[in-house]
């Protein structure tokens, strides 16, 4: 991976986040890529592209951040850096995401019952295995990294509520948040 030596771009000096992308196919290595963004695209893209595929978390540093995602038969390496001020939501994200881990037997059992319902119930191929196994396990991940980013911390709340799809659960935060008193399953129910 590339190694960089500025965090700012050319328009000010603000500063930017710097990801460096690699790609392997099974034996073929991908050019490298560099790029950055700013803070909310690079989170944009950790939520988007990595964590929501089952990504490992190699290396978590307040100004770095390494990833390593299996898709398919291709390994993609991610190398994200920067500031630290700049890397914090990306860094506590990691961080929710590592403590998901944890809750990883209410994530298996919400891919299995999602999976149990492919091609009518008669099963699922080994195909939709190895292209949506990754995805659903993130995904799943993600929703109880949400929850626990939302300060939940009992183990039937989090299974309970880890079901609803990411987007609802955020309609139930924003929600929420206009009409104090309410508990995220009474505005999901």
């Amino acid at each position: 991976m590339l190694k960089y030596s500025c965090f700012t771009n050319q328009e000010g000096g603000i500063f930017m986040i710097k990801l460096t992308l690699g790609r392997t196919k099974t034996n073929d290595v991908c050019p490298t890529q560099v790029r950055e963004e700013t803070p909310a695209n690079a989170l944009k893209f950790l939520l988007e592209s990595e964590l929501a595929f089952g990504t490992q978390i190699v290396t978590l540093e307040p100004t770095k951040i390494e990833l390593v995602t299996h898709v398919m038969h291709c390994i993609d390496t991610s190398l994200i850096e920067g500031p630290a001020e700049e890397m914090k939501p990306l860094y506590e994200t990691c961080q929710y995401y590592l403590a998901a881990c944890h809750f990883d037997e209410i994530s298996q059992e919400n891919v299995f019952n999602t999976l149990s319902t492919i091609n009518n119930g008669q099963g699922i191929l080994p195909l939709h295995l190895v292209m949506a196994g990754g995805m659903l396990l993130g995904d799943s991940r993600l929703r109880v990294a949400f929850l626990l980013g939302l300060g939940m911390r009992e183990e039937a709340e989090i299974k309970q509520l880890a079901t609803y799809p990411l987007k609802d659960l955020v309609a139930a935060y924003q929600l929420q948040q206009e009409t104090p008193g309410k508990s995220l399953a009474e505005l999901l129910t």
